[in-house]
């Protein structure tokens, strides 16, 4: 009877002895895990400093692409407005001829492409004035000039087919901010994309080259394409995100292409003039990067702002 009671004691402390190390094991194994998902989400959570960064970069870039797409016909007003954003010295763009103001604006996106530069695309709505026929846009929405207020005291018809109104449109741009500058500059000037591109991952880049003729044909043939609308699978490598723009863009001219190298060139820098609706010209500074294709051609990787 003892020795069955004795036996019966050890199975049990036996029992309880397995229990409880299998008890730590587990709680050992959910310590482990917590601490691991605390060290991920430590790794991925964004510091009071860092949401501070990127609320000045969306801030600057945004007030900036504000500024830019601001059309008033006054080249000093343009040049005063966009001169309190670039670094001391750079060429202030010259604005489009046209005449349009911003309505809304927002950030879709921000990028670090290097500690102190960010890549930040903005969606602008804007009202531009645009040729219209009478019928096609609100009576409000149809701009009086001081020609039109002339004709109406001399009591002479006013001119119906070269009326103006005011249409929207939706701009997409993307620039470059560097936050070495106190306080932060704008890098990069405003290129137009398209609002689905992604961003892309162009840096300073060194094009002081002269492109070669075919290099220059090949563009002018790739942005005929971009700002038309029109596909770019013949143009660009397969994996590159690269949207035509919608829209009723036209590319007018390419004033410049240049490169980071003239046999083997992989980065180009481009100055273009591009027209739209209401728009007589648009100066587009973009650069675009290369891969090599078949034979002694070029395919398009990425194309946007850069330094």
């Amino acid at each position: 009877m003892n020795l069955n009671r004795r036996l019966l004691y050890r199975n049990i402390a036996g029992a309880l002895l397995w229990g409880f190390l299998f008890l730590v094991l587990i709680l050992s194994v959910r310590s482990v895990n917590t601490v691991n998902k605390t060290g991920e989400i430590a790794a991925t959570a964004i510091t009071r400093q860092q949401e501070k960064t990127l609320n000045e970069v969306r801030e600057v870039a945004r007030a900036f692409a504000v500024e830019w797409a601001t059309w008033n016909g006054s080249q000093e007003n343009y040049g005063r407005r966009l001169a309190a954003f670039l670094k001391q010295g750079t060429t202030l763009p010259q604005p489009a001829e046209a005449i349009q103001e911003v309505s809304s604006s927002s950030v879709i996106g921000v990028q670090e492409i290097d500690p102190d530069l960010y890549r930040v695309k903005v969606l602008l709505h804007t009202r531009r004035l645009t040729p219209v026929n009478t019928g096609e846009v609100h009576e409000t929405l149809v701009a009086i000039t001081r020609k039109d207020l002339e004709d109406l005291r001399s009591q002479e018809t006013i001119d119906t087919e070269n009326t103006q109104g005011w249409v929207d449109q939706l701009i997409c741009v993307e620039t470059v901010v560097n936050r070495a500058e106190d306080p932060p500059t704008i890098a990069g000037m405003p290129v137009l994309i398209a609002e689905t591109q992604e961003k892309g991952s162009l840096l300073k880049t060194d094009c002081t080259k002269i492109a070669s003729p075919e290099i220059v044909t090949f563009v002018n043939q790739f942005l005929t394409l971009y700002y038309s609308g029109q596909p770019l699978n013949q143009f660009i490598v397969a994996e590159a995100d690269i949207q035509p723009l919608a829209g009723e863009w036209k590319l007018e001219s390419v004033s410049r292409v240049q490169a980071d190298d003239e046999k083997q060139p992989g980065k180009l820098l481009v100055e273009a003039i591009v027209s739209g609706p209401g728009i007589g010209a648009l100066n587009q500074i973009l650069y675009i990067k290369l891969h090599p294709g078949e034979g002694n051609g070029y395919l398009i990787e990425d194309i946007g702002s850069g330094l």
